[in-house]
């Protein structure tokens, strides 16, 4: 038996991707062997992706802190 992949439609319109006549539609996911003639052909073309796993959430800058002004400071602008 061969291993189950995740695959990708990246586009809006539907594709038919296994020799059984299943279809996924636009902008789905689906778990399916990728051994699969259509499926390798539709995966080597760039019509159906294999998404990559998440690496973890994402990192964001910390904030900068606000600088503050004295009466001094405003004074002598």
């Amino acid at each position: 038996m061969s291993e189950l992949t995740r695959i990708h439609n990246p586009q809006a319109e539907p594709v038919i991707y296994t020799q059984d006549g299943k279809q996924l539609d636009g902008f789905t996911s689906v778990t399916t062997d990728i051994t699969d003639p259509i499926t390798a052909a539709l995966l080597e073309c760039g019509r159906l992706i294999i998404p990559k796993a998440p690496t973890g959430p994402p990192s964001f800058p910390k904030p900068k802190a606000a600088k503050t002004t004295t009466k001094e400071e405003t004074a002598n602008e």
